[in-house]
């Protein structure tokens, strides 16, 4: 190295020959002699020995010779470039919110990124670019913060929602379950497997969470994806480690599936895979519905506590499905088994649901849907009864574990050894993982089963006992459904080990395995006694057979007590019902007008009777049929829901907070309350506690509403067994729909809260207990609080509701226009105002009477909507935003979406179809076409085709889950398309376009048709100023289909008479006084020459339907309309096309100018269908005698 001197030389000469430097013909060699020679080169050759090893090393480098000269000389390093290798470029991963890969992109962003930039708001900007998802949207806020704080918080918010130590570690643990989930059967799995869980095994142990790894739930649930011959091998070395008093740890386990996985991907590991044919193992699947094996002693119910398994339960089979599964969720109990120790995912049971139409992989009693069983009945329990009594625990049946193998495929199952039998039986599930074939036969063979066996399979196939040493080949079996020989369980088979007669047989055991063969006597080998360990009398005894070792005869001698339960149900088939509904005859003929029941008068008394105002609200009492002090309390059952509720609230921390704002809400505004100290343990007050769950509308999932479970039941009794429901004072919906289409300007609201604005008496109240906990704290013990209002769920909240919102028009009526108290009682459903008027001064006097007079009995009205520029200006409070306004089906606590929708800035109403996604079977139809509502039958027409497509499937006796074929798949192709293209067509709303206008006429035409699939009637408004032309608007329809027995077309023309006559009723009776003259309009001869002969006698059906169009018509309303002219044709024959039902709208151009012929004008001649009433005729002769 040079001296301290020549360094400070250096730079100088350099600098003195700088053009030398910088030549770039020249050689750095040669830069370097001519520079330093001319000053001396004895100086550098001294301090510079190896100078010519460095000019080498320099002069190969590609930097410049001048730059890399300089830094020779003066001790510095340059920064070099590798000639010919370039490093890769790194990809900066993406975060979507997984919390394995948290830290993998944290490492990588502060790499690649944030020690590259020192901006923060680029930090920031970077951080967002590089998250996706949930892990984005965490952090979206913090975009508006200040850039420092913003990104401190953005990478505080992604380390605790994404990168805890215990969510990482869950979810690593998931993912390696996940990944394995359907177990480990070549090199090539295993080898995976052992690197999942070396990763996952580095993962938690830098995060110090060796417990989770190292716990027994862990190892087993790992162990039971390995083959079985490795769970044997393994089982033997944990039996080793706790001889030297050590548990097993995960690392050993790792460590065990390497060296296997490494042992089958060596030459002589497939070398033997292939000896075995390359075999695949699939695990027979079994699925016991009530374990007969399954003692009193060896099952407590999760439920109740008792001595039997949680299937077995009332109160369990008394719960709906929702609360079924929250119990089960609660208690950890396996989806499939309904057993408690592990979860669905480990269950070795493989059988799936066994409704019919459900493939899903749970058990029957936690099926939600409307599939069901093979026959397809509704089941409704009516009855249970049970006893315990002593019988052995079990039985072995000479059941042994075996190897089924056809081809290619495996099936571990037991097989049942019956010298009984001249035959052998097969389970069709077990055939079919074996791939068999079966063919038709004309064998018949009783089982023991009880069914006739009338299918075989002639496949050969081969049983080996469970170690493969020995097998017997079947040539052929029976295939049955089932196999009704129990198999052992784990506790029989270690207790079968304590007789010392057989404490030395090495029985073997499979816990994934059901009966799936039967081998009878046409397979002798199979039976012969090879070894055979006999016991004192009573006593099991063991046989060798080739197959292995097996066991006949009590597993215990000592009794225990095993439950017998019989349950007597009532079947209702659902196929009858419906076959019901189309062999209804016309139910137009009857009335629809019904007079309160019993019940219905009851309550009325009671709410009546009970009734009172506090001086801001009316106290409504419940409407009991028994005296409330007689309730006895639930507790219990309230107490379980709500621990139910507690684990879906911790899971989901959004859905806790919603909830306790909701609970919260309803204690601040009074609508329920604390339960008082002197109150809580009261025997002069009822004590009921009701559960509750979340409710959320689809169209509003910001919004969650709590309700009372009113249903549930305890002893077989809930709530709203106890109350009357009241009659339905809710004004029609038809009605108040018609009315909503009268006159020109229109206003809606919402009573708000209408429920929570009605109270109950104090006396009352302990009947509307519930349990909640202190603040939402789910760590604390629960409290009782109760409503003070009339909750949602209960069956009498309605009618109590709208009596009281009734009662509040009339207690205060004075000083409010008589037509704003009519319109409270007429033209609001349930909580829903809906109300027209002629003129804008009208509608803006009904806004302010209205909300004064609703608001003294406590009840405020929102959400204001109006079709007037003028009325809006007025309206209170914050109106309802946007220009739709869709009405509901229903006043059920959860609001059903209509298809019709009310577009107030056209005034028209519009229709939106939506199809859901369902199956193409009878049940998906029936849903699909359901969703749809019209109450006025604007489209029925076209709904009329769906009816029909029922109806024949109906007839055609196919199936609910039964895929539908052709022609019936074109016709609901077809339909669903033309349903998706009505939104386009509008309806006008008003039937009046003008305001006050006096001069108006408003004429109403009905008219109806029938054919040989169908029947209607339609009802058009005719509107007509003075000087101007007139028009028509679509009011209301109805389209039915005939009864499946045949009838004839003029009975069917009668039908639709009539039901244009209740079209009309209803009509009138929603519109009075509206219409100045109503005319009915038909194209058949056949129903005008009844209604005009008034003298003749008809048979039954035609004088029973003469009666009705005669006492609500005159003969001078009917009239003749041709068939090509007439719009119920449409009604009758259903609408394909989206052209005819725009014409069907615009209504018919006939009613623009004189209609058709009157009834004096049709002709006298009698029609050949008339159907006159027979009349027996018996001649008489008279005698008389004369006297003398």
């Amino acid at each position: 190295m040079p001296n301290n001197r020549t360094k400070k030389s250096i730079p100088k000469l350099v600098g003195e020959d700088e053009d030398k430097v910088n030549d770039k013909s020249l050689s750095t060699k040669q830069v370097f002699s001519d520079v330093f020679t001319p000053h001396g080169s004895n100086v550098f050759k001294e301090s510079y020995s190896d100078s010519d090893v460095m000019l080498d090393k320099v002069a190969d480098l590609s930097l410049d010779k001048g730059e890399r000269l300089r830094h020779a000389v003066s001790g510095t390093t340059p920064k070099v470039p590798i000639v010919g290798l370039e490093l890769p470029k790194v990809e900066l991963c993406y975060f979507d919110g997984k919390p394995k890969e948290y830290w993998k992109f944290i490492k990588q962003y502060d790499t690649y990124v944030a020690a590259r930039v020192s901006d923060d708001s680029q930090r920031l900007l970077y951080l967002l670019h590089y998250c996706k998802g949930k892990a984005k949207a965490a952090i979206e806020g913090c975009v508006m913060m200040e850039a420092t704080s913003g990104y401190k918080r953005a990478r505080d918010i992604l380390k605790r929602l994404f990168g805890q130590a215990h969510v990482i570690a869950r979810g690593t643990l998931e993912d390696l379950f996940n990944d394995v989930k359907h177990g480990c059967h070549d090199a090539e799995q295993l080898s995976s497997l052992a690197i999942r869980m070396e990763n996952c095994s580095m993962i938690l142990e830098q995060m110090n969470y060796t417990a989770d790894l190292n716990s027994l739930v862990t190892l087993e649930r790992v162990v039971r994806f390995l083959p079985q011959p490795m769970q044997r091998q393994w089982a033997e070395l944990v039996d080793r480690l706790t001889e030297d008093d050590r548990e097993p740890t995960f690392a050993e386990l790792t460590q065990f599936v390497a060296a296997k996985a490494r042992v089958a991907a060596s030459r002589f590991g497939r070398l033997a895979e292939r000896r075995r044919g390359g075999v695949t193992t699939k695990s027979c699947y079994h699925s016991v519905l009530r374990p007969k094996n399954a003692s009193i002693a060896s099952a407590k119910c999760s439920m109740c506590s008792g001595d039997h398994s949680v299937y077995e339960c009332r109160q369990f089979l008394a719960l709906t499905t929702e609360e079924r599964l929250s119990h089960v969720k609660s208690k950890s109990i396996c989806f499939v088994c309904l057993r408690q120790g592990h979860k669905a995912n480990e269950c070795k049971v493989t059988r799936c649901c066994a409704i019919e139409g459900c493939s899903k992989r749970h058990h029957s009693l936690l099926h939600k849907g409307s599939a069901k069983n093979k026959s397809e009945d509704k089941l409704a329990t009516v009855n249970y009864c049970g006893q315990d009594r002593p019988v052995n625990s079990h039985v072995c049946l000479g059941t042994i574990p075996v190897r089924l193998r056809a081809g290619n495929a495996e099936v571990v199952g037991y097989a049942l050894l019956d010298n009984g039998s001249d035959v052998t039986l097969i389970t069709s599930g077990c055939l079919k993982l074996l791939g068999l074939k079966e063919e038709e036969s004309s064998v018949t063979v009783q089982t023991v089963s009880g069914n006739k066996a009338t299918r075989v399979t002639k496949t050969p196939f081969e049983v080996y006992s469970l170690d493969q040493s020995e097998h017997v080949k079947i040539e052929g079996a029976l295939i049955v459904s089932q196999i009704p020989g129990h198999k052992p369980t784990k506790s029989v088979m270690s207790g079968l080990v304590k007789w010392q007669h057989l404490s030395d047989v090495p029985l073997q055991f499979i816990d994934s395995g059901e009966v799936v063969l039967l081998i009878g006597c046409d397979v002798p080998e199979a039976h012969w006694v090879l070894d055979q360990r006999l016991g004192g009398r009573k006593n099991p005894y063991a046989v060798k057979t080739l197959l292995g070792w097996t066991v006949f005869g009590p597993a215990s001698f000592s009794g225990s007590k095993k439950r017998v339960s019989n349950c007597m149900s009532k079947l209702q088939t659902i196929e009858d019902q419906f076959r019901k509904l189309y062999d209804v005859e016309f139910a137009d003929v009857y009335s629809s007008d019904k007079s309160p029941s019993v019940d219905d008068r009851a309550a009325i008394e009671i709410v009546e009777r009970g009734t009172f105002f506090d001086g801001g609200h009316f106290v409504v009492p419940i409407p009991w049929k028994m005296h409330p002090n007689k309730i006895t309390g639930n507790y219990e059952v309230a107490a379980s829901r709500l621990l139910s509720l507690k684990g879906r609230l911790l899971k989901d921390s959004n859905l806790h907070t919603k909830y306790a704002k909701s609970i919260e809400s309803n204690l601040t505004k009074g609508y329920a309350r604390r339960v008082p100290e002197i109150q809580l343990r009261s025997d002069y007050l009822p004590r009921w506690y009701l559960p509750h769950h979340a409710v959320i509308n689809p169209k509003k999932p910001e919004k969650l509403r709590v309700v009372l479970d009113c249903a549930a039941k305890f002893a077989g009794v809930s709530l709203n067994d106890m109350i009357y429901q009241g009659p339905d004072t809710t004004a029609e919906l038809v009605c108040i729909l018609l009315r909503f289409r009268k006159e020109a300007i229109v206003i809606c609201a919402d009573v708000e809260e209408m429920f929570m604005q009605v109270k109950v008496p104090e006396s009352d109240q302990g009947a509307l207990r519930f349990l909640w906990w202190q603040e939402a704290d789910m760590s604390k013990e629960p409290l009782e609080f109760q409503m003070t209002a009339h909750p949602f769920g209960s069956t009498s909240s309605p009618f109590c509701a709208n009596f009281a919102l009734i009662k509040t028009a009339q207690t205060f009526s004075d000083g409010y226009d008589s037509y704003v108290v009519e319109a409270v009682r007429n033209n609001f459903y349930v909580d829903d105002c809906l109300v027209s008027f002629p003129t804008s001064d009208r509608a803006k006097s009904f806004v302010k009477q209205v909300s004064e007079l609703l608001g003294k009995g406590g009840f405020t009205l929102k959400e204001w909507i109006t079709n007037s520029e003028e009325v809006r200006s007025v309206l209170p409070g914050i109106c309802k935003e946007g220009l739709v306004k869709e009405m509901s089906k229903d006043c059920d606590v959860i609001h059903r979406t209509l298809g019709v929708q009310w577009d107030c800035e056209r005034d028209v109403f519009q229709f939106h179809f939506d199809a859901p996604e369902r199956p193409l079977t009878r049940r998906g139809i029936l849903s699909v076409a359901s969703s749809v509502f019209d109450p006025l039958g604007l489209i029925s027409p076209v709904y009329l085709t769906v009816k029909l497509l029922l109806q024949g499937l109906c007839k055609s006796q196919i199936g609910w889950d039964q895929p539908i074929n052709e022609p019936y798949m074109s016709i609901w192709l077809n339909w669903v398309n033309l349903m998706r293209q009505i939104g386009h067509v509008k309806i006008p709303r008003g039937i009046k376009n003008k305001l006050d206008e006096p001069n108006a006429r408003v004429e109403l035409h009905l008219f109806s048709d029938a054919s040989e699939i169908g029947y209607g009637a339609v009802a058009y408004a005719r509107v007509s100023y003075l000087n101007e032309p007139p028009y028509c608007i679509l009011l209301y329809s109805k389209s039915r289909v005939p009864p499946i027995k045949p009838v004839t077309i003029p009975r069917l023309e009668m039908a639709a008479a009539v039901l244009s006559v209740r079209l009309s009723e209803v009509l009138q009776r929603s519109l009075p006084n509206f219409f100045c003259e109503v005319s009915f309009h038909t194209d058949s001869m056949i129903v005008l020459y009844y209604i005009r002969n008034t003298g003749n006698r008809y048979s039954t059906y035609i004088a029973n339907r003469l009666a009705i169009l005669h006492q609500h018509t005159k003969v001078e309303q009917w009239t003749y309309v041709k068939s090509s002219e007439n719009p119920a044709d449409w009604t009758s024959r259903g609408i394909q096309k989206l052209a005819d039902l725009e014409s069907w709208i615009k209504c018919p151009t006939l009613l623009q100018a004189e209609f058709g012929k009157t009834v004096t004008d049709c002709p006298q001649t009698v029609p050949d269908s008339i159907e006159f009433r027979k009349t027996v005729v018996s001649p008489t002769r008279s005698f008389s005698k004369e006297c003398d």
